[in-house]
Parts: structure tokens; C-alpha cells; sequence
């Protein structure tokens, strides 16, 4: 199975102090603390995340690390502007899934941004290393160890540069399946490869891009639209706290995209004409979606991802 280092990846060490705001029933939430107290280092973890208070955590605590998944700190970078985005301790983000927002991370709290993707069944799959060039977008390259490749529906590798299924190699990882679920371990399981469901590819030089869940594709007219591709343009709209891009069924088109916004506090989520003007150069135009529906909040599960079959179901139910 892959291994890795956290004294490798980003220097931790006994002077360190982590936070740890991702619950600990998920992997992220348990090696922030662990790996720290693994080399001596201290570690803090309030009792519920609060996206408020976090900032004040900081600035009380001063830790020098963070591990957490790109949902819970798009809600961080939800919040307003403050003087503690620049005056914190922060010396590393490690936060899985950032790939797309990593610049405008970086950018926000001038910190160095570690991007990683995995997964519970599949172990360690790629990591951006600090001090290498990273590609904007991309999530890095593979763990030493780890078998990662991308297959196509025939089941054939894809080439350089050609989106497809995730899979890695069940030798490497120690998978042999899902307890007392035969169905989901048939559906996941291909011979010696575990299927994620997660699409992406890998450029001439190794490193990872991810695209999108294969449920979360919008395929409209015969076009796969990533959503993840859209949310990050429209989550720079300055009235746009956070929002979630899904497929709507349609019969003509097969899908349309349909977004829900979640304005910032006191603002109007914009209209699906003023999102027209605001991609305009930024998305090609079967991209923007047709339907714009306003939230007061998104819907989420415990470790702060979007529980997007919610969201689905309410599109497929407004006429």
C-alpha cells in the first residue's frame, strides 16, 4: 500500500500546532490530529466547526497547519473579508479537493496551499508538493506507490489528456470490499481495479486533474459539462456566498443546468441574465446554466459536501 510522511509533505515537526475543524469519523479529521501528535506536535479541535468563530479560533490558538476538504474551507472563504485573513499563523493549508480554488486561496490568506486526492477505499492517490511547480487545477502527483490510472467506459486506459474514470489497483490498496454490501462491492470492483467514480486525466507530466463525479456530469445535447468546472467561475460573483450546479432532466436536451445560490448575508443572488453577462468569457455559453434558484443555505453532510441528489430532486420537481 502507498505510504507517505507528513514531515515530508509539508515539514511538520514538534513546533507545529494544527486545527482540526473536519469530524474525526472521517479520515482527514483523525490524521490532523494524529500525524501531529505523532511528531510531537499540539493540536486543537473545537467541538463543532463554526465558520464564524473560526478566525477568532485562530487568532487565540495560533496554529501553524490546517488539514481539512475543500467543502468546508469554500465555506470559510465564504465568509466577508477581515484582518484576519492575512494576520494568522498559518505557515500550510492542506486542504483535499482545491485544486480549482487553490490560487484564489493562496491569494486570500498568502499561505502555501497543499492540494491531495483519495479516497477511504482507494487509500492516497496524488499530492501537490511544495517547492515543485504546481499546474493550476491540478491535485498533484501520485503517492509513490500507488497504482492510479484512468480508464475509459471499454474499460481500455485513456491517453494523456483524456478525461475518464478514476480507478486504482486493489493490489496497492488492500480493497476487497464493502462489509455486508455485495452490490456496491460488485458495482465498485472490476477484476483488480476499484472504480471510484470520479473522473479526471493526467498530463504529459504526471499530474492529476480532477473533473468531476460521474453523477455530477451535466450531459446536455450530447456535451459533458463538468460541474465543478462551473461552480468555480460562479462562486467569484461577489454576491455569491456558494452554489451548487446540477442536471435537470430535460427532453430535448437530455440535461440543463440548473444552479442553486447561496447569497452572501445581505446580498440578492443573481439572476440567470446577470449570470450570462458575468461568465461571458469565462464559460463557453451551453455552460451557464439556464436556471438560477436562490437559497438561504445549501444543503450539506457532516464533513461539509453538498448533498447534491437533495438539490436534484428539487430540480426535477419545479416546472
Amino acid at each position: 500500500m502507498a505510504s507517505f510522511d507528513f514531515r515530508e509533505m509539508f515539514g511538520l515537526n514538534d513546533r507545529d500546532r494544527g486545527i482540526s475543524i473536519t469530524p474525526f469519523f472521517h479520515g482527514n479529521g483523525m490524521s490532523n490530529v494524529t500525524f501531529g501528535l505523532g511528531v510531537g506536535a499540539s493540536c486543537v479541535f473545537p467541538r463543532t466547526f463554526s465558520a464564524r468563530r473560526f478566525w477568532g479560533l485562530v487568532d487565540r490558538y495560533r496554529p501553524t497547519y490546517m488539514i481539512t476538504l475543500a467543502p468546508v474551507m469554500n465555506i470559510v472563504m465564504s465568509l466577508p473579508p477581515s484582518p484576519l485573513d492575512r494576520s494568522h499563523s498559518f505557515r500550510v493549508l492542506v486542504v483535499l479537493g482545491s485544486g480549482p480554488n487553490m490560487a484564489a486561496i493562496e491569494e486570500r490568506y498568502g499561505t502555501p496551499v497543499i492540494d491531495w486526492y483519495g479516497m477511504t477505499e482507494a487509500g492516497m492517490g496524488t499530492y501537490t508538493r511544495l517547492g515543485e511547480p504546481r499546474p493550476p487545477g491540478s491535485a498533484g502527483r501520485p503517492f509513490p506507490g500507488t497504482d492510479m490510472r484512468i480508464f475509459r467506459e471499454d474499460g481500455t486506459e485513456a491517453d494523456v489528456g483524456e478525461a475518464g474514470e478514476v480507478v486504482f489497483n486493489t493490489d496497492t490498496t488492500g480493497f476487497r470490499g464493502y462489509l455486508n454490501d455485495e452490490e456496491a462491492t460488485r458495482s465498485a470492483l472490476s477484476g483488480k481495479w476499484f472504480h471510484t467514480g470520479d473522473m479526471g486525466y493526467f498530463d504529459e507530466d504526471g499530474y492529476f486533474y480532477f473533473a468531476d463525479r460521474k453523477k455530477d456530469i451535466v450531459r446536455r445535447g450530447g456535451e459533458n459539462i463538468s460541474s465543478l468546472e462551473v461552480e468555480s467561475v460562479m462562486a467569484t460573483h461577489p454576491a455569491v456566498a456558494a452554489v451548487a450546479v446540477v442536471a435537470k432532466p430535460n427532453p430535448v436536451l437530455g440535461e440543463r443546468l440548473v444552479a442553486f445560490i447561496q447569497p452572501h448575508e445581505g446580498q440578492v443572488a443573481p439572476t440567470a441574465e446577470e449570470l450570462v453577462a458575468f461568465c461571458d468569457g469565462k464559460l463557453a455559453r451551453f455552460k451557464i446554466p439556464e436556471e438560477v434558484f436562490a437559497i438561504d443555505i445549501l444543503p450539506r453532510t457532516g464533513t461539509g459536501k453538498v448533498e447534491k441528489f437533495r438539490l436534484r430532486q428539487q430540480a426535477a420537481g419545479v416546472s
